[in-house]
């Protein structure tokens, strides 16, 4: 159950972001598109910053601010076009962070970021839907079938905290 697991926990969630991770494959012919990151290049280095493996979850961002926290420590990374971390200064992206638990952190962007993404390690552990972690919001389709919304909480995987042992 939910109960003991740590979360992300969601407190500005932009326009739509969304869980993905690479998509939904050999569903076409059902009518069920892919899903999946609409820039997988970025998405892939958030995961790889996170020291994700290449099929996890993350969050996809469309429209911000962004902001969530953490129930412990985790290391946390946000790719995108110019977007930056804010915690109690700003932090670069593209590259791995330690956010601590509690600490509130926002992603913000410019008129330039269309699309942002925020891996966490250990995961957004969501249960598969037809082999994928992947939203999609016209079929509402995914285990987290929706955009999220300020007050949502997403269990996370088990994770390191320590960027020095990622």
């Amino acid at each position: 159950g939910v109960r003991g697991r740590r979360m992300i926990r969601i407190h500005a969630a932009g326009l739509a972001a969304t869980v993905q991770d690479r998509g939904r494959f050999g569903h076409l012919r059902s009518g069920l598109p892919t899903a999946g990151p609409a820039d997988p290049q970025a998405f892939a280095v958030a995961l790889a910053l996170a020291g994700l493996p290449p099929d996890a979850a993350a969050i996809e961002i469309v429209g911000l601010p962004f902001a969530f926290s953490c129930d412990d420590r985790r290391i946390v990374a946000v790719t995108g076009r110019e977007v930056t971390l804010r915690g109690h200064a700003a932090l670069p992206a593209w590259t791995a962070v330690l956010a601590r638990p509690g600490q509130q952190l926002t992603v913000r962007g410019t008129s330039r970021t269309r699309f942002a993404y925020l891996a966490v390690s250990g995961g957004i552990d969501v249960p598969p839907v037809l082999g994928s972690r992947a939203t999609h919001l016209a079929s509402g389709t995914g285990p987290f079938p929706r955009a999220l919304v300020a007050g949502d909480a997403l269990p996370l995987g088990e994770g390191r905290g320590d960027p020095a042992a990622a």
